[in-house]
């Protein structure tokens, strides 16, 4: 696929208007139970244009190749020389277009068109298959959503707590019982929100997407074969997460009013 003459296709803005649909027809309340996801602007963009889906009145431009049924839809030229990378990550944040930050200085969700994204994945990645594209949506929306609705987001936790956690976890994502220790101080992660945009994910793929959800466990499973493996190996906050994803879940059914409670001390 020839990335610097990409055009959006029709799946593209159907994809994106998919969980539009999901959001405006209330349908994420089960993760996003305090709501305001609508608020929340989408871009995408191909080549040559930035197409924005707002319910906010922008001095911008509308599209006339596309109308979205939820929002107003602008489409806005740019020239900047997209690279392969900037169609591999989806992400919560400012705008990567600098004609968007002016008018939206807030944080949006800037996702790759969808045949775009899955070209430039590796094939081994969970997220390199269509049915990971609404998940990666959810993800980025439950950052989002975190930032608005959160207190702190700061905790330590003690080693000898935290290998029992770990060994739990790995129990729990390969579908085994595990005894998981009543511990009220969640993983020792920088933000939290990393934590609930993954539980997010997770929870919808859970429901409406089983195929990333395998993928997903068997590319962590074989990243991390056991607890003792996880220590030796160098780590970040997103293998963290991962751990503390079915950990959560587990402890607290409600997780997406939990994780908004959590005060440091």
């Amino acid at each position: 696929m020839n990335l610097k003459l990409y055009k959006l296709k029709k799946n593209d803005f159907e994809a994106i208007e998919k969980i539009l649909e999901l959001v405006f027809k209330n349908k994420l309340k089960f993760i996003f139970p305090k709501g305001g996801l609508e608020k929340i602007d989408i871009e995408t963009f191909d080549s040559t244009f930035i197409y924005l889906f707002s319910k906010n009145n922008y001095p911008l431009p509308l599209s006339k190749k596309f109308k979205s049924k939820f929002t107003n839809l602008y489409q806005i030229p740019h020239k900047r020389k997209l690279k392969e990378k900037d169609y591999k990550r989806a992400f919560a944040g400012l705008s990567r277009f600098s004609q968007i930050k002016k008018i939206n200085p807030f944080p949006l969700i800037s996702c790759p068109p969808l045949n775009a994204y899955l070209s430039v994945r590796d094939p081994s990645s969970p997220y390199s298959f269509k049915e990971s594209y609404l998940p990666t949506l959810v993800h980025e929306y439950g950052h989002i959503y975190y930032e608005l609705h959160r207190k702190k987001d700061y905790f330590n936790l003690s080693k000898k707590d935290f290998y029992k956690l770990v060994e739990a976890s790995f129990l729990l994502w390969k579908g085994k019982p595990a005894k998981v220790p009543l511990i009220s101080i969640p993983p020792p992660v920088k933000s939290i929100g990393e934590l609930f945009a993954n539980l997010a994910e997770f929870t919808f793929a859970e429901k409406f997407c089983k195929k990333h959800l395998i993928n997903w466990k068997r590319s962590y499973l074989k990243e991390f074969k056991d607890p003792q493996h996880f220590f030796e190996k160098r780590y970040d906050i997103y293998h963290f997460v991962w751990l503390f994803v079915p950990i959560i879940k587990k402890l607290h059914p409600d997780w997406n009013e939990w994780l908004l409670k959590l005060e440091v001390k």
